[in-house]
């Protein structure tokens, strides 16, 4: 099932026990790089993110 948005949405993901998984560059990548994947395929649309040491925000 498929539901239409008409407003955009704020979602905070965080790390199990707020550890600060990532903090490297090369694990934000993976975050950012996945999150290009699914723009260029049209799964989601992003407007704005963030990618903190033990979380990142997502709009």
């Amino acid at each position: 099932m498929v539901y239409a948005k008409q407003h955009s949405e704020f979602l905070t993901v965080t790390c199990l026990e707020w550890k600060h998984l990532l903090h490297e560059d090369r694990f934000k990548n993976i975050v950012s790089d996945s999150l290009a994947f699914l723009v260029g395929n049209q799964r989601i649309h992003v407007y704005a993110f963030v990618i903190m040491g033990n979380h990142f925000h997502l709009i």
